[in-house]
């Protein structure tokens, strides 16, 4: 699996900071609230991130899987500023590696901590990578292992499937794009979860800013929201009627969504606005069967994503 989030593919062209209500959702879906409050531009400093882009190596195991993030961007404040943070706010607990002497901390360091589920790679002001080892019991130095091959190893590179290219040429707009295909470990738990008869061999997920829309024209007139992400989502499947009954499953499914996300999500239960909010874009989604796959557009406003940045 892989996928980028490009703020630069909108418009207006805005790079996105730590403090942008998109970045700190999703930051709290891996951290802690607490530890979520200390990624502000106030402590770590002007940080523009121009570029994210993740992938997902799998192995035979899933608990040998790992994840790797590169961020691309510009650290308007130097880069030195976030290492110092760390030191004086951390204390023993996070170890930081100068890998250039000469340099010291104003050059490539490695970053990683027995608290933390990562480890983190700075090379310069514009380019960091984030490595982290999926097995429950990976300590720091098996995250701080990940990071040796970096950057030389590319995001996403090596073969690729007809399907993956194909999705790659013809879907090329928007600020989000994520694919790949799902484990089957996650399959087995999806299928689970969801009470699937089929589960989505792979996926493609579109993300674009308001008014463009990447299904096309909008079900309804929409009212002006600049903030607004339009999500358009496609489940390949493999067996013919597979797209029908996936379908037909994830309708039946969504009644209770928003019960099973603040089960999964503690957060969203506790914050009454966000999972009103989050009820009604649920109730507007609807899944449509297209043969090979099963495929919901949805747009999501802007007070959402505000609203998750600041949920608990």
């Amino acid at each position: 699996m892989f996928g980028t989030i490009d703020p630069s593919a909108s418009e207006p062209r805005e790079p996105i900071n730590l403090d942008n209500a998109l970045i700190q959702s999703m930051v709290r879906l891996v951290v802690s609230g607490e530890a979520a409050n200390q990624l502000t531009s106030e402590n770590l400093g002007r940080i523009q991130i121009d570029r994210l882009a993740l992938g997902y190596y799998g192995e035979s195991k899933t608990k040998d899987a790992q994840v790797v993030v590169h961020l691309t961007g510009t650290d308007l404040d130097g880069h030195k500023r976030i290492v110092d943070f760390l030191r004086h706010s951390t204390g023993e607990k996070v170890q930081i590696e100068e890998l250039d002497r000469k340099m010291g901390a104003n050059g490539p360091v490695c970053i990683s901590s027995s608290e933390w589920p990562f480890a983190l790679k700075i090379l310069d002001d514009h380019h960091a990578y984030l490595a982290a080892s999926l097995n429950r019991d990976a300590k720091g130095s098996q995250h701080r292992k990940l990071l040796d091959p970096l950057p030389a190893a590319g995001i996403g590179a090596g073969y690729n499937p007809p399907w993956i290219k194909n999705a790659l040429s013809s879907n090329s707009y928007g600020i989000g794009f994520f694919m790949g295909e799902i484990p089957a470990e996650w399959r087995r738990h999806l299928k689970e979860a969801l009470k699937l008869r089929e589960c989505p061999r792979s996926f493609v997920c579109h993300l674009a800013r308001d008014p463009w829309w990447i299904g096309g024209i909008p079900p309804s007139p929409l009212p002006p929201d600049k903030g607004a992400l339009f999500l358009y989502l496609t489940l390949n499947v493999e067996k013919a009627g597979a797209d029908q009954r996936l379908r037909d499953d994830l309708e039946k499914w969504r009644p209770q969504a928003l019960r099973d996300l603040q089960t999964w999500f503690p957060a969203l239960k506790r914050d009454r606005q966000v999972s009103a909010l989050l009820g009604q874009i649920l109730n507007g989604m609807r899944w449509k069967a297209n043969g090979h796959s099963v495929q919901t557009q949805v747009r999501i406003p802007a007070q959402v994503w505000k609203a998750l940045s600041k949920a608990r």
